[in-house]
């Protein structure tokens, strides 16, 4: 369904659904154009969003009002320092806080609960479970080494700082991934 923006006072409005009812108008949404413009609503037509590097720059969007339609364009901004070391700084909290959830994935190939409840196992007399913990452990100690590695990198410059899902994918697979070694 297209969306609309309505139109106060010269200065469109985010673009949106048309509403089911407007003012005590009834199915205000199935109103032809030239209907609708006379309560200030007008189609909206959007534009692709262009490339740009989202570790030094933002996008700006500006809606302009034709007189029968709004249109959306794109300017790309340079971040300020202190706007590019925030972005990092959320970028990393992002991926530290995957890791978490990863660890656990990779420790559910051999029933474990979580990674803490693996690891626990360390402390076993069974010696399968023993040698299971430590190698979870080593493991974590392996995925936590490696993110340091990354955070102290992108802050000396002489790492990129690459996305959750990217980072995620370096890591290693604990017992393959699929609860054998």
């Amino acid at each position: 369904m297209p969306q609309y923006c309505q139109v106060i006072n010269g200065t469109p409005q985010p673009p949106r659904d048309l509403p089911t009812t407007f003012g005590n108008v009834s199915n205000f949404y199935l109103l032809p154009q030239s209907e609708l413009a006379k309560y200030g609503w007008y189609p909206f037509m959007a534009t692709a969003k262009p490339i740009y590097n989202e570790q030094t720059h933002k996008l700006a969007e500006t809606l302009s009002f034709t007189g029968v339609i709004v249109m959306q364009s794109w300017s790309i901004v340079q971040m300020t320092q202190a706007e590019q070391i925030a972005f990092a700084t959320a970028r990393l909290q992002a991926i530290g806080q995957a890791i978490s959830p990863y660890l656990d994935s990779q420790v559910a190939n051999r029933q474990y609960d979580s990674i803490i409840s693996a690891t626990s196992w360390n402390l076993s007399n069974i010696t399968v479970y023993k040698q299971e913990g430590a190698e979870a452990t080593a493991f974590r100690d392996t995925c936590w080494n490696q993110f340091n590695a990354l955070v102290a990198g992108v802050q000396a410059g002489t790492m990129p700082l690459p996305t959750v899902d990217s980072w995620i994918a370096t890591l290693p697979k604990l017992w393959n991934g699929n609860g054998t070694l």
